[in-house]
């Protein structure tokens, strides 16, 4: 199957899932789906159900499932499905996630002098308030006498010219980012074995043992540094783009291990290419980086950084359109099937928002830019991702005329940019639940 488009790639990856050696790696029990004919939902289907759940209550989610696969009439209890669905590792997401970027990948790759720029950010994460998952998470408190909501926190790899993201991590509320990035980027390097990365960082990870952890793993990166970061060693720098020394401190590396510190100690520096960049604002930034004048040019780093902020549209995109934290389950392993899923639909959006933006006729001399409506995009692929690839009662004609026209659709729900608008709006705090300006989607 060609992998030219949305669709052809989207189908590419869920195609497999009615394959019974693929499902055998994510089954939890052995014997789970076992029964044929006698099970009201295949493990293909309880993956589908997971994929087009819009978050409403799951009575109402079941009943518009069993509608929408042409099974009208027939249904399931809630404890049931709960039961069934346990049975499904979360990781089948993360897997669909990672084939759909291959895919991706297939038919572009779009890289800066040959590297691909990865930012690396956090951000956390409403779930359901129970006890128990308090306790596997942590909790969030607003102050020492008000009560506990619990929280995870999600840590994501970002390709911000291909717009995907390649892994979110799950994690505990409490668990520092450097120390969550560190555990999982080697798998993350792994995926891009044979090509060359950039990690962006934003300045909150900014310290000397984690350059000392990236100088051991051989990669590129760029850091913002805050004012009050090596300030001494900033100032020695006598020009924007110029090599500094930091001085390598027991202080510094306090949280390495003594046999690694005596080491470094004994090294005394670690040599950095500093960049001060000058804002619009008139603000100087600075940036922190170990790529050379030959891989990038001071005029190249205002934009490179710049970069990073796709990352923080695309948490916007998971959790504003997609309601990343409208999660239905109670268990650590269904939540974590809610949000991968929702990362794998995530980076469908942006694939799509891609594709359609390409296609958008550009006027020279237009004072507007058009651009699709990601929230609109976002509602209608969730509301109707069932009858866009999955439904095994429609055929495949239909299926496509049926994502034809939901492209018609978005293409008449674009959205109009004054081009060279400099002046921020003015943003005012609603009280109102339900925002005239920004309505759910679904």
């Amino acid at each position: 199957m060609k992998t030219g488009n949305v669709r052809d790639r989207v189908m590419n990856v869920l195609s497999r899932m009615g394959d019974k050696e693929f499902q055998k790696d994510y089954l939890i029990k052995d014997s789970a789906f076992s029964r044929e004919g006698s099970q009201k939902m295949s493990f293909e289907d309880m993956a589908m159900f997971v994929l087009s759940n819009t978050g409403k209550t799951l009575s109402l989610e079941i009943l518009e499932f069993f509608n929408d696969t042409g099974n009208v009439g027939n249904t399931i209890t809630k404890q049931a499905l709960s039961k069934q669905r346990g049975n499904i590792r979360s990781r089948l997401f993360v897997d669909l996630n990672e084939t759909y970027i291959n895919e991706v990948y297939k038919s572009r790759r779009e890289r800066f002098n040959g590297y691909h720029l990865m930012a690396v950010d956090g951000s956390t994460c409403e779930i359901p308030n129970t006890k128990k998952l308090k306790e596997i998470y942590g909790e969030a408190k607003a102050s020492q006498t008000s009560s506990s909501n619990a929280r995870a926190s999600l840590n994501g790899f970002y390709d911000t010219l291909n717009n995907l993201m390649v892994k979110l991590v799950v994690d505990k509320y409490q668990r520092g980012e450097k120390t969550v990035f560190l555990e999982n980027v080697k798998s993350v390097l792994k995926m891009y074995e044979g090509h060359k990365v950039v990690l962006i960082f934003d300045r909150g990870y900014i310290c000397l043992s984690l350059l000392l952890e990236l100088e051991k793993l051989g990669v590129k990166y760029l850091f913002r540094v805050p004012g009050n970061c090596f300030k001494k060693e900033i100032e020695t720098a006598k020009s924007d783009d110029s090599k500094i020394r930091i001085e390598i401190t027991k202080a510094r590396l306090q949280n390495m291990e003594p046999v690694e510190q005596k080491a470094f100690l004994e090294r005394g520096y670690k040599e950095e290419r500093l960049l001060k960049v000058p804002l619009d604002t008139g603000e100087i930034e600075y940036l922190l980086t170990n790529l050379d004048e030959k891989e990038a040019s001071y005029e190249d780093f205002k934009d490179l950084y710049y970069k990073r902020w796709n990352i923080e549209k695309a948490f916007n995109i998971l959790k504003n359109r997609l309601h990343i934290e409208n999660i239905s389950s109670r268990t650590k392993n269904g939540i974590e099937q809610e949000i991968q899923s929702t990362v794998f639909l995530g980076n469908i959006v942006e694939d799509m928002t891609k594709e359609i933006n390409e296609k958008i006729p550009k006027k020279d001399q237009n004072k507007y830019e058009y651009k699709v409506n990601v929230n609109v995009l976002s509602g209608v692929l969730k509301t109707y991702f069932i009858y866009f690839f999955c439904t095994k009662a429609v055929e495949i004609e239909l299926k496509k005329k049926y994502y034809d026209e939901m492209l018609k659709f978005i293409n008449k729900n674009i959205l109009a940019n004054k081009v060279g608008l400099k002046n921020p709006r003015i943003k005012k705090v609603s009280r109102n639940k339900h925002k005239t300006n920004l309505r759910r989607n679904m």
